[in-house]
């Protein structure tokens, strides 16, 4: 049985589970005296009286267990992984066994190629059988989006689920640096969601669930020597914590709360420029959007206000600083604004950028 057919089979399967979980619960139910239940499954045409409708159930589920278990793929390449004593081959077997993938009835050959039915490495790692291995690094969004940019594919497998991604990816700062200039150091697909152990992101054992995200993102972020040569601070990480944003989600368990994705986008992740950075608030703060529309400052924001635009207020050594409760009545990239620069903006307004 080829692949293709193989997956058909086990979503009918589940079909049919779901069909009987449902007669179950009529037939459970008070009101589920049926004289005579009609009912088809894959084109057979069935007909029963309620006196055998128990009896049938019992032998449709064993029959749906038989051909769950004959519909299992043998996966050589598991079978010997998880054996191995060196880790470093063996924890990819042990991961994939939480992984959305296998959930959805995936294996390695879909990803790596190769030949799952082979009782030898050199088989299962036939090249004739599509083997690719370990993707380099430069190809990881390519070879995450041979499916994940498929649009007819992941219709079979989550229709919700969008197929831009690996598009997205390239307009990123990561992206570029990836496909213009060959910069292997910044993050792929596998950087943040992992690579065998990956999980949905609704679950909170996910790298990018909700209140995981900050800490996945500072794996990279958040080392100075990482970030040294991308000449990128290396300290938003502890200002995020400190933040009203990680107060609301970290101790109220806010999860609408606005983490470094929120902001800074997905796959198409960069930051927030001097056109934008309003409208990036905007999307939760709505009012003060609205207001910022009509108000002065936003001429400013259109040339170079909003140079600087992070994640709490820093408190200024110079004299021409705000005072801290000016912070919520003015712009977060205007506060780090030189005296001069400030001056030259409010040249010809009123004085309200004034010590």
């Amino acid at each position: 049985m080829n692949q293709t057919k193989l997956k058909h089979c086990k979503l009918k399967i589940e079909k049919c589970k779901l069909q009987i979980a449902g007669w179950c619960a009529i037939a459970e139910s008070p009101k589920g005296r049926i004289r005579n239940l009609q009912f088809s499954i894959c084109n057979f045409q069935f007909a029963m009286s309620s006196s055998c409708f128990r009896f049938t159930l019992q032998v449709l589920m064993v029959l749906t267990l038989v051909a769950s278990a004959s519909a299992q793929k043998k996966s050589s390449c598991i079978e010997c992984h998880i054996k191995l004593d060196d880790s470093r081959l063996s924890a990819p077997a042990k991961l994939f066994d939480n992984d959305i993938h296998k959930s959805r009835g995936l294996s390695c050959n879909d990803c790596h190629g190769g030949d799952p039915n082979a009782d030898t490495k050199e088989g299962a790692k036939d090249p004739r059988k599509g083997y690719l291995g370990k993707p380099k690094t430069l190809d990881i969004p390519a070879y995450c989006g041979k499916c994940h940019s498929d649009a007819n594919l992941m219709k079979r497998f989550n229709p919700s689920l969008r197929v831009d991604q690996e598009r997205e990816y390239y307009t990123s700062v990561h992206g570029k640096l990836l496909k213009e200039k060959g910069e292997t150091r910044v993050a792929t697909c596998i950087s943040c969601h992992s690579v065998h152990g990956i999980r949905a992101p609704t679950d909170p054992l996910s790298s990018v669930y909700p209140t995981n995200v900050a800490e996945t993102c500072s794996k990279c972020h958040a080392s100075a020597d990482y970030m040294r040569s991308f000449g990128i601070p290396s300290d938003q990480y502890v200002k995020y914590k400190t933040s009203v944003h990680a107060k609301a989600l970290y101790e109220k368990q806010d999860l609408s709360a606005p983490t470094c994705n929120d902001c800074h986008g997905n796959h198409g992740a960069t930051p927030p420029g001097i056109a934008s950075v309003a409208n990036v608030c905007g999307q939760c703060h709505a009012r003060q959007a609205e207001l910022f529309q009509t108000s002065p400052h936003k001429g400013g924001f259109r040339s170079e206000a909003a140079r600087r635009v992070h994640h709490l207020p820093q408190q200024s050594r110079d004299r021409q600083a705000w005072r801290s409760d000016d912070w919520n009545s003015g712009g977060r990239a205007l506060r780090q604004l030189s005296y001069e620069r400030r001056q030259r903006f409010c040249r010809g307004r009123n004085d309200a950028f004034a010590n």
